[in-house]
């Protein structure tokens, strides 16, 4: 009987040391940090802007350690993704369409909205009017509105090409300024872009026109892509769905310019986020995907 219990109280210690290694093993897994990445241009994080309020409005929205990644440019950054080295990634636009193509376990949660309402732009040929332009100038080669989008999305891009009527230009400016000096008859720009349902906002290449006194009688805008949206905060899918929900709540609960953290993470618009979804961004998709088969 006595060695029956000193059996028994052998297995209920070692019963209790693999307890208790189970419960450590979970601590430490509960324990490791949320790793955001994002592009920094020195790839140092310190360098990071509002670095202390970006760690502390997420680590107080997940209830977990944050860890800020810095990658040297978007390339870097979609590699850290796809490779979980990221659970959370600030992208461009052009940059989640890339991703996607790689692997569709990026999951946009929502995008920046622009101080005028904004969510996006649209690529749109701006052209002299009353008549179909013959020639017609483009951007930049990594210009998503000057040249990809067009040539993938604008209906009459591959007839233009093969008839010799496209000149490829080194930037939005030099494309500008061939139809200001009437070298080209249409030129591809860019518009901001409110939504869907909702009347367009001035700006981006008309205000430019504006700017440089061509009253806007003077051309027309004979074709707009479908919206291009603002590049989205997106997570890998292994993330958990109770995780992202809080990330969607964090992002949009804030009222644009309200605290540290949305004045730092939304620096470039300024206007606050609004929920996103895989379909928001098949237009650019669909530009880089019909590129990338040319």
């Amino acid at each position: 009987m006595a060695r029956y219990s000193n059996s028994l109280r052998a297995a209920l210690a070692a019963g209790s040391m693999l307890a208790g290694a189970a419960s450590a093993l979970a601590q430490q897994q509960a324990a490791a940090p949320f790793r955001v990445g994002m592009v920094v241009a020195s790839g140092d994080v310190p360098a990071v802007e509002g670095l202390s309020d970006i760690r502390a409005a997420f680590s107080r929205t997940l209830g977990t350690p944050v860890e800020v990644v810095a990658a040297r440019d978007y390339e870097a950054l979609v590699a850290a993704h796809i490779a979980g080295r990221v659970d959370y990634a600030i992208y461009s636009s052009q940059a989640y369409a890339a991703a996607m193509i790689r692997c569709e376990c990026v999951v946009p949660l929502a995008f920046p909205v622009a101080q005028d309402g904004s969510v996006g732009v649209r690529s749109v040929l701006i052209a002299k009017p009353g008549a179909t332009p013959r020639t017609i100038a483009l951007g930049a080669g990594d210009s998503l509105t000057g040249r990809m989008a067009p040539l993938a999305l604008w209906p009459d891009a591959a007839e233009a090409e093969k008839a010799g009527r496209l000149v490829f230009t080194q930037s939005a400016e030099d494309a500008e300024a061939m139809f200001l000096e009437g070298t080209v008859d249409g030129f591809f720009g860019w518009v901001p872009a409110a939504s869907d349902a909702v009347e367009e906002t001035f700006g981006g290449t008309p205000a430019r026109l504006d700017a440089a006194g061509v009253d806007a009688a003077q051309y027309d805008i004979v074709w707009q892509s479908d919206i291009l949206r603002h590049g989205p905060h997106a997570v890998r899918d292994d993330v958990d769905p109770a995780m992202r929900e809080k990330l969607v709540r964090m992002l949009t609960g804030h009222a644009a310019g309200s605290n540290g953290f949305q004045a730092t993470i939304d620096r470039q618009y300024g206007g606050g986020f609004a929920a996103a979804s895989k379909t928001d961004y098949q237009p650019v998709l669909d530009a880089l995907s019909l590129l990338k088969a040319q």
